[in-house]
């Protein structure tokens, strides 16, 4: 039989497509999900490295106007501020030491500044009437006169200078530290780098925190020539971002290289197919070493069941390497054929040579009925030799079989007691000296319709674990009758019975839906199936027979 031309392998190929695909097209949507999330995240590091710089911008032009306002915002300021660019040191110590040395020496207020304000790192007043300049910084913060500011690189503001009659009379220079900036802007870009760019009214870059020289080095030799910056020349290849500070008019740019984002989201994609590859492989590898088993465990059976059916009924399937439902269903099979086989040659062989054409005419009709019509065939055959007992459990068992060949999902109560006397029948057969029953049902509820299969797993757990075949009075009865609420179904016996702790369990599983476990479904499926039809109307409950045993008690109300 070629193994490779079988249902499973048909639909396992379907199923490896299938997975193939869903977990490509998965991989290709979290990676366009990244890459829309990425892209977002690159927008708002760009918003927020102009928040962050506009703020910081704001409030250090905030402390500059502050201390313009603190040295000249009254006469007596005025006066000191003026007088000391006229006197010597001494002399202007002498005079404020007079007159009120608080209000009258500037560099006091300035002074105060650096120790609350880490990040100032000088201060500097001109006058429109004086050459020279007072420069204070953190080495020397009483001041001192100088000709002419050192150069620095870090990050200056300015405030208008005012007498008080609002004339302008100078200028305030405060110089900050731009690391504190540099290491903010640092943090936010953990993932991508933002440039960020901030120019003052005059068209001085003031601060950078771009190590792209190139386009540093373009913006400045725009901003000498006094060109305007157009930032639609950067959003080709950036993530643009500008905003403009009122105070003191300084324009802030911020950009991020769209190529950090598309870079990190081919990285992901490459990842993202990469790993998904690697799971489609190990899953597909996997599926086909359990399948492939599965299927040559199949083709065994089938290999059997075709010798059979031309005539080899000596084949049996191997067990060897059958496992699971397999192995019982092979288990199953080779019993089946084996008893069929000993039957037939001990009982029907030679009429079998006799009917043989009839016989492969019947073989060459067989369909789902097939089984139950030849027992139908045994039992009337049977009967003609006067084996009466023979035909009755020939007939009980077919009409088992017939009831499990029905595809309807409800029957009434009257055939499914009729079903579940048949199947202890077939046990009273087997133990004729050793097993009695009773079946009763009140005539009202002959045809009151419940779910196929309800009262037989519950009967067959007698059978399977409480009954005790070396005595001689097992007794099983079923009792179906109405009340006043509705319907009562009572499964009495005599046998083992449970002990507390395992009809607690029970009870609470059915009664309270706590956790149940038991080797056994039966219960939970009879229980499953009747909540599905009958709802908060039924209830069933297990408990212990007086002198031993066990009764199950179910009851659905009627309206």
């Amino acid at each position: 039989m070629k193994i490779k031309g079988n249902l499973m392998y048909r639909l396992l190929k379907i199923y490896s497509m299938t997975l193939l695909i869903i977990i490509t097209i998965f991989a290709v949507g979290v990676s366009w999900i990244n890459n829309r999330e990425s892209s977002k995240r690159a927008e708002r590091l760009a918003q927020n490295s102009l928040l962050r710089v506009s703020t910081f911008v704001e409030e250090n032009q905030q402390k500059a106007v502050e201390l313009a306002g603190n040295i000249s915002n009254s006469e007596i300021e005025y006066q000191g501020l003026t007088r000391y660019f006229a006197m010597t040191d001494a002399e202007y110590l002498d005079y404020t030491l007079n007159h009120n040395y608080a209000k009258s020496n500037f560099t006091h207020v300035i002074q105060q500044l650096y120790p609350t304000n880490d990040e100032i790192i000088s201060v500097s007043v001109d006058l429109l009437s004086n050459k020279e300049r007072y420069l204070s910084d953190v080495d020397s913060r009483y001041g001192r006169k100088v000709e002419q500011l050192p150069p620095n690189e870090e990050i200056m503001f300015n405030a208008p200078l005012k007498d008080v009659w609002a004339k302008l009379i100078g200028n305030v220079y405060m110089t900050v530290n731009k690391e504190p900036l540099t290491e903010m802007l640092k943090q936010l870009s953990a993932e991508y780098t933002a440039d960020v760019f901030l120019i003052s009214e005059r068209n001085q870059l003031v601060y950078t925190n771009s190590k792209n020289k190139t386009l540093v080095s373009e913006l400045e030799e725009k901003l000498e020539k006094g060109s305007e910056i157009d930032t639609s020349q950067y959003e080709g290849e950036n993530i643009v971002a500008e905003t403009q500070v009122t105070v003191q008019k300084y324009h802030i740019l911020s950009l991020v290289n769209k190529e950090q984002v598309n870079q990190s989201s081919r990285l992901f994609m490459f990842w993202m197919l990469f790993f998904s590859l690697m799971i489609d492989g190990v899953l597909l590898l996997l599926l086909y070493r359990l399948f492939n088993g599965y299927v040559f465990q199949i083709g065994d059976i089938l290999v059997t069941i075709k010798q059979v059916s031309s005539g080899n009924r000596a084949t049996r399937i191997p067990i060897e390497n059958k496992k699971a439902e397999l192995k019982d269903i092979s288990l199953g099979i080779n019993e089946m054929l084996e008893s069929l086989d000993n039957f037939i040659r001990e009982n029907y062989e030679l009429e079998l040579r006799q009917k043989d054409a009839d016989f492969r005419a019947l073989q060459a009709q067989i369909n789902p009925h097939f089984m139950y019509n030849t027992l139908e065939y045994i039992r009337m055959y049977a009967l003609s030799e006067g084996m009466e007992e023979l035909s009755e459990v020939v007939f009980s068992f077919a009409s088992i079989l017939r009831n499990n060949i029905s595809q309807k999902k409800m029957i009434t109560l009257e055939n499914e007691l009729k079903f579940v006397e048949q199947y202890v029948y077939l046990y009273q057969m087997r133990y004729p000296k050793s097993i009695a029953y009773s079946f009763k049902i009140d005539q009202s509820l002959t045809g009151f319709e419940i779910p196929k299969f309800c009262l037989q797993p519950l009967v067959e757990n007698y059978f399977a674990h409480g009954i005790d075949y070396t005595r001689l009075d097992n007794v099983i009865s079923v009792y179906a009758r109405e009340i006043e609420t509705g319907i009562e179904i009572e499964i009495r016996d005599n046998g083992r019975g449970m002990d507390s702790q395992t009809l607690q369990k029970i009870n609470d599983y059915l009664v309270d839906h706590q956790p149940y476990e038991s080797q056994s479904i039966g219960i939970q499926n009879v229980n499953e199936r009747l909540k599905i039809i009958f709802g908060e109307d039924y209830s069933m409950v297990y408990e212990e027979t007086p002198g031993g045993g066990t009764t199950v008690r179910i009851r659905i109300r009627r309206s």
